[in-house]
């Protein structure tokens, strides 16, 4: 399925989970238009790894990273009508989970979607809380004025 998306994920010493990361983005069935790693300098090889998955790498300094100023930095590198933003350690859970997170803006009401983070098998008590607390189990849909749920 060809895909009008990009891919965005800062990276910075990502390690063997990043790698996981990128082995779940390579088993989608979207085709992305651009996926770009910011890597804020790097020392464990991230920024090879995702050069070898077909990523483009663009390098900053570590004291550059922002979390919101570095994806806006690569969003304006990208022309694709829909940008996925990732985190390094974000591993899709299926093959077709962009490919679903993208099919809600079919309604053309829709400006925004995400999808629900789990926690990592080996996630301690205070991040399992946390995902279960950010992302509950049950999908929503908001318009503007709506209170949150």
């Amino acid at each position: 399925m060809q895909s009008r998306a990009a891919l965005i994920i800062p990276v910075y010493n990502g390690g063997a989970i990043f790698a996981d990361c990128l082995a779940a983005i390579t088993a989608q069935t979207v085709t992305f238009g651009r996926k770009i790693v910011v890597d804020s300098s790097s020392t464990d090889g991230s920024a090879d790894l995702a050069r070898a998955a077909g990523f483009e790498v663009v390098t900053i300094a570590k004291a550059a990273f922002d979390h919101g100023g570095t994806r806006n930095f690569a969003l304006n590198m990208v022309t694709e009508d829909f940008v996925v933003f990732l985190t390094q350690d974000a591993i899709l859970a299926t093959t077709d989970a962009v490919a679903r997170l993208l099919q809600v803006f079919d309604d053309t009401s829709v400006a925004g979607a995400y999808g629900r983070q789990l926690p990592h098998l080996n996630a301690d008590p205070l991040a399992k809380f946390t995902r279960a607390r950010n992302y509950g189990k049950a999908s929503y849909v908001t318009a503007r004025g709506d209170a949150m749920p």
